[in-house]
């Protein structure tokens, strides 16, 4: 990762903002930003600042679950209803007949709620889940923006209820802390043995990426310098992150203030997270 590549997010792709934070091999953490936090204020991007990390949440949920597996109070292959009995029916949907693991990992049929929403790991003290009715986001942070036609002004969605989102986009939390998450994940530290493996087990992902892989709540992706960096990424209104870590320590995080709206923008992140661990 560079500066002048996070710079291009903001300059060539429009993104009103782009932070980024990066771990090496050694350890060491670089953070990055480049655009304004404000565009009405021209105040500074706070570095590593608190962003909405959508879909990246469903990776704590998924740990979660599988903490619980673990203990032998959730299995893996018993079907929903064991533990929502009644709660998934209708329109040829059955809760009887779909699994814990289909629902890690995304395999069940079920119809985006999109379209129709912990147990402690480690001590992340940036990270946290709000509230049902809490809009606001609690320390420095970058506005959020929206806008549907690219000729209209840029509307602020910072200021929003994020409880639509819930266990699969409700979560708010920094680049590092993201970085942090995953290494802890990756190395080992949050699940045994067995349940990480069951995570890291996968199936082929093709609306993702060409080469990725979806396993329970975490993408596998290959990397142009070889090997495979696992993640997820997010996105809620107003806010998208990239997000990649290693298995000998490398981890980057992308935040955008601004939902990517062309694949050239999906592709110059996801070029930017490769970068940064393949450099």
């Amino acid at each position: 990762m560079s500066s002048k590549r996070l710079d291009a997010l903001v300059s060539d792709d429009g993104f009103p903002a782009a932070l980024a934070s990066v771990t090496t091999r050694d350890g060491r953490v670089r953070n990055y930003t480049a655009g304004v936090g404000d565009p009405k204020t021209h105040s500074a991007v706070p570095v590593d600042g608190q962003v909405r990390i959508g879909g990246n949440t469903k990776v704590f949920t998924a740990v979660t679950v599988l903490q619980l597996v673990g203990e032998g109070r959730i299995g893996l292959d018993e079907p929903v209803e064991t533990y929502l009995p009644g709660l998934i029916r209708g329109d040829g949907i059955d809760g009887r007949n779909i699994t814990v693991r289909q629902i890690l990992q995304h395999t069940s049929g079920l119809p985006d709620y999109t379209n129709t929403f912990t147990k402690g790991l480690l001590p992340y003290r940036h990270t946290y889940f709000p509230k049902p009715g809490d809009e606001t986001i609690r320390e420095p942070h970058p506005h959020g923006y929206h806008h549907d036609d690219p000729k209209a002004p840029l509307t602020d969605v910072t200021v929003e209820d994020p409880s639509q989102g819930w266990a699969a986009g409700q979560m708010i939390s920094t680049p590092s802390d993201v970085n942090r998450f995953f290494s802890a994940l990756i190395g080992g530290r949050l699940l045994p043995t067995a349940q990480l493996k069951e995570m890291r087990t996968t199936v082929p992902a093709p609306a993702l990426g060409n080469g990725v892989r979806y396993g329970l709540g975490l993408t596998g992706t290959p990397l142009s310098c070889g090997g495979v960096a696992w993640g997820h990424g997010g996105d809620f209104p107003g806010y998208h992150t990239s997000d990649a870590v290693t298995q000998d320590g490398r981890a980057a995080t992308i935040a955008v203030t601004e939902l990517p709206s062309s694949p050239t923008q999906l592709q110059h992140l996801t070029a930017g997270i490769d970068t940064a661990l393949c450099r």
